[in-house]
């Protein structure tokens, strides 16, 4: 249901498990051990975000409520701004950046938000799935 998930967020997520308060190094040592001896199957893991081996490409674009911009994940974040400009017509780059970040629920754009939403756009371009002409993003 929550694919990707941030290394640390799991870290987080599992400490109490483990007896611990916070995701140390211990706790992402246990993550990694359980990965290596058990998972290693059933889990992806690309940019410290862990996806599920059997759908890595199939998981919703969620809001993102209490994550902070760097626990979501650079693909979660693409599929969203591609979502938006499907949904859209004509829109400046500024627009696209301004509609992501509203649609993931950041109502305020930081300069690490604004970072990551660049960083989108920039790949999408590179990778040939986003075109601008005219000032305008268009779908390839």
């Amino acid at each position: 249901l929550e694919q990707p998930v941030h290394a640390d967020v799991i870290a987080q997520r599992l400490c109490v498990l483990i007896g611990r308060q916070k995701g140390t190094s211990v706790v992402q040592d246990a993550i990694n051990f359980s990965y290596i001896h058990y998972l290693r199957n059933k889990i992806t893991i690309k940019d410290d975000f862990y996806y599920l081996s059997e759908c890595p490409d199939k998981y919703k674009v969620r809001v993102a409520g209490n994550r902070l911009i760097k626990y979501i994940s650079i693909d979660e974040l693409s599929k969203g701004m591609l979502q938006i400009l499907k949904n859209s017509i004509g829109l400046t780059k500024e627009e696209l950046l301004h509609e992501t970040a509203l649609a993931f629920g950041f109502n305020r754009n930081g300069s690490n938000i604004s970072e990551r939403m660049e960083f989108v756009f920039d790949l999408l371009v590179d990778d040939n799935l986003i075109n601008v002409q005219e000032d305008k993003i268009i779908l390839k």
